[in-house]
């Protein structure tokens, strides 16, 4: 039970730490404002901040806020959750920025307001790289200059074709490595990756995938991961969120298969007909697919029988081009 106290205590920084946040733009403000104000008087007439001003309320409230920031920051940090790099730095760089606040609160009890101010300055300055490696650790290394980025092509798919070689896919034979780590890399690691974990999310790896519950082996019903990806598209809990590309149905039905097979890192696991027809259309519209001989695009389908003539008729009749993919071989191409 006291251990359950304790990781709730750390998922609260993500709550508290905003508030001496708050608490520095407000306390400068002031003191940026007494200082203009001082500078208008004469030097006869300067006097130091009044004891009564609300900036000692500000800078005690900043004081007991960061930290109960850095305490629950520490807790959380032991969860493992994040990247070790970012952690260290954004949690280095939050205790320097503590350490250096209770020293502002003794200067400030001291009346050293030359020293005090010196400080507030050196701490807001550490608020930066604290802040920016936070925001790191749950938006990715390139959140903040994201939009100056040139925007990405969209995949369409197209990394479902061939391996890092630039080797075709055996779609007959789909595995883990071959197809559902592709899938996760192109969809979600943006997100839920080694730089960016949102909601402390990681799918980089298999035993993330594992560790972080989203997928119930051999049941695809239960398992998160592919019912937050078949929700609406409106559905705030939709993943990917409808701003990103969104993953195909042959993808959906892939991640399906493999949880239903187990969701093994090793092996093969059976793919449904559609999901097969799907697959080898891709290859074959594709540049690499394409470079494939009709013999070996033929062995990825299934064995279908042959259409009634009827059927192509009024597929023709509808202005739809229907062709065999191979001779002699029953599945066709259909072009709408």
């Amino acid at each position: 039970m006291l251990e359950i106290l304790v990781q709730l205590v750390g998922r609260t920084h993500p709550l508290i730490l905003h508030l001496p946040i708050g608490l520095m733009a407000g306390l400068v403000t002031l003191e940026l404002w007494n200082l203009m104000a001082h500078r208008l008087q004469s030097a006869d007439q300067r006097t130091p901040v009044p004891r009564g001003s609300v900036s000692p309320v500000l800078l005690w409230l900043m004081i007991a806020s960061t930290l109960a920031a850095a305490v629950s920051g520490v807790i959380l940090a032991r969860e493992d959750t994040y990247p070790l790099s970012p952690v260290a730095l954004h949690r280095n760089f939050g205790l320097a920025f503590t350490a250096i606040l209770c020293m502002i609160g003794m200067l400030h009890a001291l009346g050293m307001r030359r020293a005090y101010l010196s400080f507030l300055a050196l701490s807001a300055a550490l608020l930066v790289p604290a802040g920016h490696f936070g925001a790191s650790l749950t938006h990715g290394e390139s959140f903040l200059y994201a939009p100056l980025l040139p925007d990405e092509p969209e995949s369409n798919a197209v990394f479902l074709v061939t391996n890092e070689s630039g080797d075709p896919l055996d779609h007959a034979n789909p595995t883990y490595d071959t197809h559902i780590q592709a899938i996760l890399a192109q969809r979600c690691i943006s997100c839920h990756g080694s730089e960016a974990r949102k909601g402390g999310l990681s799918l980089d790896s298999i035993d993330n995938v594992y560790r972080s519950s989203t997928v119930v082996p051999g049941d695809s019903q239960t398992s998160e991961l592919l019912a937050r990806m078949r929700l609406p598209l409106d559905d705030e809990k939709r993943m990917p969120p409808k701003s990103r590309e969104q993953p195909e149905q042959h993808e959906l039905d892939l991640i399906e298969a493999w949880i239903q097979a187990g969701a093994s890192e090793q092996g093969v696991f059976e793919i449904g007909e559609s999901t097969a027809i799907a697959l080898a259309a891709l290859a074959h519209n594709t540049s690499a697919g394409a470079s494939q001989d009709a013999e070996t695009l033929a062995n990825q389908l299934p064995d279908v029988p042959q259409a009634a003539l009827d059927d192509i008729d009024r597929l023709s009749a509808a202005f739809a081009h229907v062709a065999p993919i191979s001779p002699g071989q029953n599945n066709l191409w259909i072009d709408l």
